[in-house]
């Protein structure tokens, strides 16, 4: 009886990846406790039968300088067999991957593969510089996003079209925090002239947002495809701005 328990002991040793000492294993409160104490976020994703990771464990995980390096950190070893869901919503592919988030939730930095101590912890060095960074550039990026909100909300017309303007210089992760299709689908209701403008713009999807929400309102003869040529849709966006702001005309000179 005791063989077997000690056997069935050592088997479940072996299928869990060993997390080192001081780092936990509770993805949410380590994001918890990083919202409340400011510091970034060290995720380490291992495997049990990861090699790179076991040599890690007893070399650079445990070297002075990266222990002290670590201690800046909020630290949750991630096992990728038992967490698979977390491991595809971070998009790792291979153990060990490290990642520093900034306010929990923001990607600063990531490595992948083993790093010797002396690398590593030039590597958490420069994630707590560049954590400063991007919380820095995260508060003017919210600043931005809740001026553009402002502007198409405010029901006049120039301030729309100046909204609309300021989409263009946002990046991608902007555009998704924007939810533009929502607010081209209210704006559209209200004056579809600053949602046109958005298809002379340089950015398909945001293009493909406008021609969406447009074709909603405006129906399904709507016709600016937001892949054609910039001069192409200048010359429809100028026909269907013609249209909305003078219903009344014929409406036959559309393509």
């Amino acid at each position: 009886m005791r063989s077997i328990l000690f056997l069935l002991i050592s088997l479940f040793s072996f299928s869990v990846a060993a997390t080192p000492v001081g780092w936990s294993t509770n993805y949410i409160e380590s994001l918890a406790a990083a919202q409340t104490n400011g510091r970034p976020v060290l995720l380490y994703f291992t495997a049990s039968w990861c090699g790179p990771c076991k040599l890690m464990a007893r070399s650079t995980l445990v070297d002075s300088n990266v222990l002290r390096s670590l201690a800046a950190y909020e630290k949750a070893a991630i096992d990728i067999d038992e967490s698979a869901k977390i491991t595809a919503d971070h998009k790792v592919q291979a153990v060990p991957t490290f990642l520093i988030l900034a306010g929990s939730s923001i990607e600063v930095e990531r490595t992948t593969g083993f790093v010797g101590p002396e690398e590593f912890g030039a590597w958490l060095k420069e994630g707590i510089v560049r954590t400063v960074e991007k919380l820095a550039e995260r508060k003017i990026v919210t600043a931005k996003l809740a001026e553009i909100v402002t502007l198409l909300e405010s029901g006049e017309s120039e301030k729309q079209l100046r909204g609309v303007e300021m989409i263009s210089e946002l990046s991608s992760d902007g555009l998704q925090e924007l939810n533009l299709p929502r607010l081209f689908r209210e704006l559209a209701k209200q004056n579809p002239r600053p949602v046109l403008h958005a298809l002379e713009g340089s950015k398909l999807a945001v293009r493909i947002d406008a021609a969406n929400a447009l074709r909603e309102v405006l129906g399904n003869d709507f016709d600016i495809d937001p892949w054609a040529s910039k001069a192409l849709r200048s010359e429809t966006v100028a026909l269907w701005r013609e249209r909305v702001e003078n219903p009344s005309r014929n409406s036959s000179a559309l393509p």
